[in-house]
């Protein structure tokens, strides 16, 4: 009798065990769960825990939403606008933001959408080659190519509840012709950026001699200037001072102002003088005559 009760207590414990197998299922936090009735979707579970559902009638797909790389084996052979061949090896980060869109799109089937995402980087990464030369796809113009790339491949992917993240180039390997080309570029980019920064170089050097020419010129001005009006203040302090004595000993200041005439017309002797005697001239050279009654 006892032996009976052990086995039913056993079978009774189980089948809760089993029921609530069936009823029951955890969502990791890098999953999301979405809940089909009766093939129909009922739920999604975004958020972890442990959730219970309807045994038999209900199933539920775990959906991985971390962010996962996309790299592919080969790289993709692409053509530049100046028909140069290169190889570019690239990589793409995606998740799934939409798990009942994803679901429904793909069956979960997480290959199809790898590869949809490849074939549209592949397909969109040479058109967007072939409108640059070969230095615009190795230079500046790099992140513009990568941005549309971008774009393209996320606005794609969302039809499977997919975002692309990022894409980047990892390699690019070029043909030798590639290879010669750029090199040839490059020396010949080198050689204009050397001629232009001499140009500016002489441009410089021409508006330094024309803004020193302008400031030699200024400073000779201002100081002519300042002469002028030291040289007609001395001149007026002068006058001034002529004045003065004139008003204090008129014939010493004739006689002073004679000598002044005198030193500045008989002192070089390159200098011949045709005047009458009886000049005023000689008034202080020649002794006056007395005059007898």
């Amino acid at each position: 009798m006892k032996n009976r009760l052990f086995v039913y207590l056993f079978l009774l414990l189980g089948s809760v065990l089993l029921a609530m197998s069936l009823s029951l299922y955890t969502v990791d936090p890098r999953q999301s769960a979405l809940v089909l009735h009766l093939g129909k979707v009922s739920a999604v579970n975004r958020t972890p825990g442990l959730y219970a559902k309807w045994p038999v009638v209900d199933i539920v797909h775990l959906i991985d939403t971390r962010v996962l790389t996309l790299e592919p084996v080969s790289q993709s052979h692409v053509t530049t606008m100046d028909k140069q061949e290169v190889g570019i090896s690239y990589f793409a980060k995606w998740h799934v933001t939409d798990p009942q869109r994803y679901y429904s799109s793909t069956n979960g089937d997480e290959n199809r959408v790898r590869t949809s995402i490849a074939q549209n980087i592949d397909d969109n990464l040479r058109k967007l080659v072939a409108q640059y030369p070969l230095a615009d796809v190795l230079g500046s113009d790099r992140t513009q190519i990568l941005d549309a790339l971008h774009g393209n491949a996320d606005q794609a992917a969302r039809q499977f509840g997919v975002q692309i993240i990022d894409v980047r180039i990892r390699r690019i390997n070029l043909s030798a012709d590639a290879a010669a080309a750029l090199s040839q570029h490059m020396a010949s980019a080198q050689k204009a950026a050397l001629v232009n920064l001499k140009a500016a170089g002489t441009a410089k050097a021409s508006q330094i001699r024309i803004d020193a020419d302008k400031e030699h010129d200024t400073i000779i001005a201002q100081a002519y200037q300042h002469a002028q009006e030291t040289k007609g203040d001395a001149d007026a302090k002068a006058s001034a001072i002529y004045a003065a004595a004139y008003g204090k000993d008129p014939a010493f200041y004739a006689f002073y102002r004679s000598l002044s005439v005198y030193r500045d017309s008989l002192g070089n002797k390159n200098h011949i003088l045709l005047l009458d005697v009886n000049s005023p001239f000689f008034h202080y050279l020649i002794p006056p005559k007395n005059d007898k009654p």
